[in-house]
C-alpha cells in the first residue's frame, strides 16, 4: 500500500515559469550554476544551488543554506512565485525527442520509505545527503521531486493521462535547452483526487527512478525532530515526488 498526499503547492506565476524553471540541483557544477544565475537572477538555481552565489565560503557553511532561504523568500514576496490556495496534486507533462512522459506530482509518506513501500536501488554518499538535509531544514521546502516508477495496474495510467483538459491550456509551460517541453497541470478536483488516493491505496511498492539523496534527506529532517521531541505531522514528515 502507498499513501500519497494533496498539497498546496509553491509555483511560478506562468508568466515568470519560464525564466524561473531551472535543471535539477545536481546535475549542473557551480560553476554552471552560477554561469546561468549571472545571465538570469531569477532562476531557481539562486535557491537549490546558493553555493554558486557564494563560492569563497567553504561548500558546508550555514550562510549558504540562509542564502537559499532569503532567495526563495524573495520569490514569494515578489510574487513571480505564488502558493495555490487549496491542496491538490499536479501532472507533470513532458514532450522530448518524439516521447510523452506523464508524471503525478503528490506528496509522499517518510515511513513508506522507513518500511520500503518506497524502495530503492542506490546507497547514498553521506555529504550529499548532509547537504539536501541542511536545505531542505534551513529552507522549510522540498524543491526538487523525487522520480519514482509504479507498476501500473491497469486503470491507474490511463486514468493519471485522461486528466489532461483538452479544453484548456497548462497551468505553466516551459522548453528547456534540449529542446523538450514541460507542462503543469494542476488538480484540484476533490472526487478526482480522492480516486488517485484510492488507486495508489492498491500499489503495493514505488520504486525511486531518480532522487535518492532528496528521499533520504527528507527522512533525516522528520528522525531530527523526532529526536529533538518535536512533532512530526503534515508535510515535515512527507516529502515531493513523481511518478
Amino acid at each position: 500500500m502507498v499513501r500519497i498526499y494533496r498539497f498546496s503547492g509553491v509555483r511560478p506565476d506562468r508568466e515568470e515559469a519560464p525564466a524561473i524553471a531551472a535543471v535539477p540541483y545536481d546535475v549542473v557544477t557551480v560553476d554552471e550554476a552560477r554561469s546561468v544565475i549571472e545571465k538570469n537572477n531569477k532562476s531557481f538555481l539562486r535557491v537549490s544551488r546558493p553555493d554558486a552565489e557564494l563560492t569563497d565560503l567553504p561548500a558546508n557553511d550555514p550562510k549558504i543554506y540562509e542564502r537559499a532561504r532569503e532567495n526563495f523568500e524573495a520569490l514569494m514576496k515578489s510574487g513571480m512565485m505564488l502558493r495555490d490556495p487549496a491542496p491538490g496534486m499536479y501532472l507533470y507533462r513532458v514532450d522530448q525527442n518524439g516521447d510523452v512522459f506523464f508524471g503525478l506530482c503528490c506528496c509522499l509518506d517518510v515511513e513508506d520509505y522507513r518500511n520500503t513501500s518506497i524502495r530503492r536501488h542506490e546507497l547514498t554518499r553521506y555529504d550529499k545527503e548532509e547537504d539536501r538535509t541542511r536545505h531542505i531544514g534551513t529552507t522549510k521546502t522540498h524543491n526538487g521531486p523525487v522520480v519514482l516508477l509504479y507498476r501500473n495496474n491497469g486503470e491507474t495510467f490511463s486514468f493519471i493521462r485522461s486528466l489532461i483538459p483538452k479544453e484548456t491550456g497548462p497551468d505553466a509551460e516551459v522548453k528547456a535547452a534540449d529542446g523538450s517541453l514541460h507542462r503543469i497541470y494542476r488538480i484540484a478536483d476533490p472526487a478526482v483526487l480522492d480516486r488517485l488516493e484510492e488507486m495508489f491505496a492498491k500499489i503495493p511498492a514505488l520504486y525511486i527512478a531518480d532522487g535518492h539523496h532528496r528521499a533520504k534527506s527528507a527522512v533525516n529532517v522528520a528522525d531530527q525532530r523526532i529526536l529533538a521531541g518535536q512533532p512530526v505531522d503534515g508535510e515535515v514528515s512527507r516529502f515531493m515526488g513523481v511518478m
